[in-house]
């Protein structure tokens, strides 16, 4: 949490919102969630059902309720990764539309002017 910058950071993988619940009422000193599958994933075949905004705006109200920051992972690109900061998302994580473009670069200059722009907004 940026009010102890010394303080490693604690983060956690999760596939739902009733993951989250489950961590904030053992009393978890999460800092993050990393929240997945968004949409389905571009560098792997789905394991599971894609998510969608809807899950990632509530288990991003849940989890501001806490003080725990959400990243959003799962079948980004630039113009849904503006959606998942406008749901509540903190930031996002990529895999395979950095692994599989042509220029990684170009795609990460892309996805962060998509960023920056919905965080002006």
């Amino acid at each position: 949490r940026a009010s102890d910058e010394r303080r490693p950071w604690i983060g956690a993988s999760i596939h739902s919102t009733g993951e989250l619940e489950t961590a904030i009422a053992a009393g978890s000193p999460l800092d993050s969630v990393h929240l997945a599958p968004i949409w389905n994933p571009r560098s792997k075949p789905a394991e599971r059902p894609a998510l969608g905004l809807e899950a990632l705006a509530e288990t991003a109200r849940i989890a501001a309720r806490k003080g725990i920051l959400v990243l959003a992972q799962g079948g980004l690109d630039a113009e849904r990764a503006g959606a998942c900061i406008a749901a509540g998302a903190a930031g996002i994580a990529v895999t395979g539309i950095v692994r599989q473009a042509a220029d990684p670069r170009a795609e990460v200059r892309a996805l962060r002017r998509a960023l920056d722009r919905r965080e002006a907004n």
